[in-house]
């Protein structure tokens, strides 16, 4: 079915048109191709007949115009007919280049989806009916044709005749006066059915059907009387009868001559079968064409060559006022075409529709007008396209339309387009526009959609009783030197303020006679008309905004626009409010977020310099000789410094996150190493509480993976500790196993006291433990968790838990991990960095020389205290200033250096030793910074200035020895100052 479907092309080189346009002509009988270029479609017009070609006149390269003129060139699609479409207002003289190309009709974009189907289908059904009709022309031709062959051979002798006879298409056969066969051939055959031996010396009357066989009785008879057949010589009309009894229409033409005085007649005999049901066709299709004509939403007449109407459909009818049958027989130019639009008389000679007569091209018009038979006239677009026979114009199909309410469509269009573009324009600059400044851009949009000389804004306060001035427009503000309040009630206000009383758009074409008025005061602009609408926010009124003293009436249309930019204004100004708000807001989270940044590193600091002495002078002591209950003490005293360490890197760590300061470092490290060190670590703590602990690894668990180890380790702590911690009997165990994907698991599973169901989601809310008891009772912040999840969904994980109150707990760790090669991380198998030398530690750092610059008397006990039995020697400095002085003065391995001190602090101080070396060409002194504050910040200003490491308190004794021993390579080494410094 589809290969006999008729073909459109679409051509145009936007995508989004060509689907568009395919999809609406889906609905029809057709099959739709497409093209994107000029090129392309001349292409597809070689290798396709097409019924119909949509041609978009602006494309690049080979535009519209040059497609239809190469187009018109060629053999085939040469005479199809071409509809242009174009988006753009193109000028009459491209139009009529257009049609004088062999255009039959213009449409522009947006498209019309009525019209254009409705034109596309009268194409179609044109070119459906000319294609049958040539089809049966052809093969009536071809019948004709072979009929007067025959005739012919017939004509020319009797032996030709029976020479051919056997071979005829059509049946010939003979019989004598008595109506008894004689000759019977094989196109006989084929159309009675009867072979030969079987019909020979057989009355004619098998052919015959019965109703017709007194007629032929009658016609024997009158030969046998009189020798003669009346129908000799012309070619008959009738039904014949097949042998299996159906009857057949055929067409017989006779012919007689004597022998021996006797008549004898010959007849040949075609079946008209198919020419038959071919004329049925045609009268049917003349009948549909018809139809179509009386259908068609458009108006359609038809001229002959001297501009008599010919024809004229229901349509064009209808829109000029006049009865069919009075138009048949007049001249069409006489009775719709008579004048211009301004009334003057419209000369023949220069007719559109009568020069498509005389000079055989199509003519299209867009600004004219047709006149009623009431003498009003209507616009109207027309196509005047000639109906040519042999060659030459016998006249011409007119195609006209009511453009009236396209017209105002278009109007509708272009005023739609102004406001959205000056729309568009003021949503870019709301932000860097005052309130004021806002109102009066939006009233320069209304006053210029609706063709406005002035525009006003009130804003309705909450009361709804009164209102503000928020605007006028400039026009406005120059016109009027009155004296305006910028607040008073509504129940004061004139006709201007109706649509807040109605809650409607009001119109006041006539407002000099308006019997309500109020007035209005000395010095006011006169107002000719006015509209104003109300401006609607949660079923309040917001906001009045008018405009007056248009030249034309206001109209539903210019209300529509108005009401269109008020709800935009109410939106922009809300957005200007919201926007304002939130700056507000924002600038106030700001300042909170500094001042609680500012208070959390000022805390940490104050926290962490006298918890670092607190800290070091247990450990020192722990390195004395103690007795039972002193061992015991100091073991209490570094338990409780370390868990109010542990909280204030918890306060910070919570800070970060929700900052989104908290960074996150990619590093290859061994998995299955991690979990032995926290088995380690944990093993301890288990066996004193009596408890079994343990860990299983799944043998698919990558080893090798990348992500942060850190924050990895930080999680599983917090996890494996919460679970030892309440769990007083049975065991805790730790399973790694994968996931779906590159996903590994973490079970911590513990015989603990349970949590109830509804606490499940409580427990990792800061601060937030299942009761005051377990506070009481196991002590924690209650930030472990909360810092545990929001990692794990840092990391793109997460962290889940099931309970039962009395018999445990199973928190899950699900972390998307990528493995790494093992082969390229060789470097990383030697696990963890230790200090292992041989020798004595004395023997070790003999000679080592070390700047310390520490404020706190505590703090620099500590120090030494850590280094006091290695051998080395050390300089202390309580500023940055003596710091720097003594280093200008001496040779010294590393420097110790903290941030925060009296006079010059840590950064002045570091940069000075830095400037100092670059000055007298010494090389690069390692500086390990020592600081109380643990912010990102400190962290980067640290290494800003020129630090090579730093350390934040409070400081471990064996940190701060592997930082040392990182910094100035393997030990023993051979102090600086021993070679060539100042000793």
């Amino acid at each position: 079915m589809n290969a006999l479907l008729p073909n459109i092309l679409i051509v145009d080189d936007q995508s989004a048109n060509l689907v568009a346009l395919k999809k609406l002509l889906s609905v029809l009988q057709a099959k739709v191709l497409e093209a994107r270029s000029g090129e392309e479609a001349l292409t597809l017009c070689m290798e396709h007949d097409f019924a119909l070609l949509l041609l978009d006149v602006r494309m690049p390269g080979m535009d519209g115009y040059e497609v239809l003129e190469i187009l018109r060139g060629t053999g085939r699609n040469r005479h199809v007919p071409v509809l242009f479409l174009t988006a753009a207002q193109i000028e009459e003289r491209h139009r009529l280049k257009g049609y004088e190309a062999g255009a039959v009709d213009f449409m522009q974009k947006p498209l019309d989806d009525r019209i254009l189907l409705s034109k596309v289908g009268v194409f179609l059904r044109l070119y459906n009916q000319q294609r049958q009709l040539e089809q049966k022309n052809k093969q009536l031709e071809k019948e004709i044709t072979e009929r007067r062959r025959i005739e012919d051979v017939l004509r020319i002798s009797e032996e030709r005749f029976r020479s051919v006879a056997q071979s005829a298409a059509d049946a010939i056969i003979s019989a004598n006066q008595d109506g008894l066969i004689l000759s019977w051939n094989q196109g006989a055959v084929r159309l009675f059915g009867y072979r030969e031996p079987e019909i020979i010396n057989k009355p004619l009357t098998l052919l015959i059907p019965k109703r017709f066989l007194d007629d032929h009785l009658t016609a024997v008879r009158n030969v046998r009387t009189t020798g003669r057949f009346r129908r000799l010589d012309q070619i008959i009309s009738l039904t014949a009868l097949h042998r299996d009894g159906h009857e057949v229409p055929v067409e017989m033409s006779m012919a007689h001559w004597q022998s021996k005085g006797e008549l004898f007649y010959s007849a040949i005999i075609r079946d008209v079968t198919d020419r038959k049901r071919a004329e049925e066709e045609i009268i049917k299709l003349s009948r549909q064409n018809q139809l179509i004509l009386n259908s068609a939403g458009e108006g359609i007449y038809g001229l002959d060559q001297n501009g008599i109407t010919t024809f004229v459909n229901p349509s064009a009818a209808r829109m000029i006022g006049w009865a069919q049958e009075d138009l048949i027989g007049k001249s069409q130019h006489d009775i719709l075409h008579h004048s211009y639009p301004d009334g003057r008389l419209y000369p023949q000679q220069d007719c559109p529709i009568f020069a498509a007569i005389k000079d055989g091209k199509s003519h299209h018009v867009l600004d004219e007008v047709f006149w009623r038979k009431d003498g009003s006239s209507f616009p109207v677009e027309y196509v005047s396209t000639p109906i040519i026979e042999h060659g030459q114009p016998v006249g011409a199909v007119v195609i006209f339309r009511d453009v009236s309410e396209h017209r105002l469509a278009d109007k509708y269009r272009q005023v739609n387009e102004i406001r959205l573009k000056m729309l568009l324009e003021l949503n870019q600059v709301v932000s860097t526009l005052s309130e004021r400044n806002l109102c009066e851009r939006a009233l320069d949009v209304a006053v210029q959609v609706t063709q406005s000389a002035i525009g006003y804004l009130h804003i309705v306060n909450e009361d709804q009783e009164s209102i503000s001035l928020a605007a006028w427009n400039k026009t406005a503000l120059e016109m009027c030197t009155a004296v305006h309040d910028s607040h008073y009630p509504i129940s004061d206000a004139g006709l201007w303020a109706d649509s807040f009383r109605l809650k409607q758009t009001v119109i006041h074409n006539d407002y000099p006679n308006e019997a309500h008025k109020k007035g209005y005061p000395e010095g006011h602009f006169p107002v000719s008309r006015h509209m104003s609408a109300p401006v609607f926010k949660d079923d309040r009124v917001f906001m009045i905004i008018g405009v007056g003293n248009k030249k034309e009436p206001y109209d539903s249309q210019d209300a529509q626009q108005l009401q269109l930019v008020a709800v935009e204004v109410q939106k922009f100004i809300s957005r200007h409010r919201a926007e304002n708000a939130l700056a507000i807001a924002q600038k106030k989270a700001e300042t909170a977020s500094r001042a609680k940044s500012e208070f959390l590193a000022t805390m940490s600091h104050e926290i962490r310099t006298p918890l670092n002495a607190m800290l070091g002078m247990a450990e020192l002591l722990k390195e004395t000789p103690l007795s039972e209950s002193q061992q015991w003490h100091v073991k209490i005293l570094t338990r409780s410094g370390e868990a109010l360490l542990t909280l204030i890197n918890d306060i910070l760590d919570l800070s970060k996150i929700e900052s989104g300061q908290l960074e996150f470092e990619r590093t290859p490290f061994n998995l299955h190493q991690l979990i032995v060190e926290l088995g380690e670590i944990f093993s301890f703590t288990a066996a004193d509480k009596g408890i079994q602990f343990g860990f299983e690894v799944d043998d698919g668990v990558p080893k090798w993976i990348e992500s942060d180890p850190m924050r990895i380790r930080q999680i599983l702590l917090n996890l494996i500790n919460n679970a030892i911690k309440f769990t007083e009997k049975g065991e805790v165990r730790i399973q790694v196993k994968t996931g779906s994907g590159d996903e590994v698991r973490f079970n911590i599973s513990d015989t603990g006291t349970g949590i109830p169901e509804d606490k499940l989601e409580q427990i990792f809310a800061p601060f937030t433990q299942e009761d005051a008891s377990i506070t009481r009772k196991h002590g924690g912040s209650g930030l472990g968790l909360t810092i545990s999840r929001r990692l794990a969904e840092l990391l793109n994980g997460s962290i889940s838990v099931q309970s039962e109150v009395g018999k445990g707990s199973v928190f899950s760790l699900n972390l998307p991990l990528v493995s790494v090669n093992a082969a390229d991380n060789d470097q990383h198998r030697s696990g963890r960095i230790a200090l292992h030398q041989p020798g004595s530690p004395s023997d070790l750092w003999s000679g080592l020389r070390i700047l310390l610059a520490e404020d706190t008397v505590e703090n620099q006990m500590v120090i030494k205290g850590y280094l006091g039995s290695t051998g080395c020697r050390i300089d202390v400095s309580e500023n940055g200033t003596d710091a720097v002085e003594k280093f200008r003065q001496t040779v010294y391995d590393i420097v110790l250096m903290d941030i925060q001190m009296p006079e010059m602090d840590g950064f002045e101080a570091t940069k000075a030793i830095r400037q100092l070396e670059q000055e007298s060409l010494r090389p690069p002194t390692p500086i390990i910074a020592l600081t109380a504050h643990a912010m990102k910040e400190e962290g980067e200003q640290i290494k800003a200035a020129g630090c090579n490491l730093h350390l934040t308190k409070p400081v471990r004794k064996k940190r701060l020895m592997e930082a040392i021993e990182q910094q100035i390579g393997p030990l023993p080494f051979k102090s600086r100052h021993l070679q060539g410094g100042l000793e």
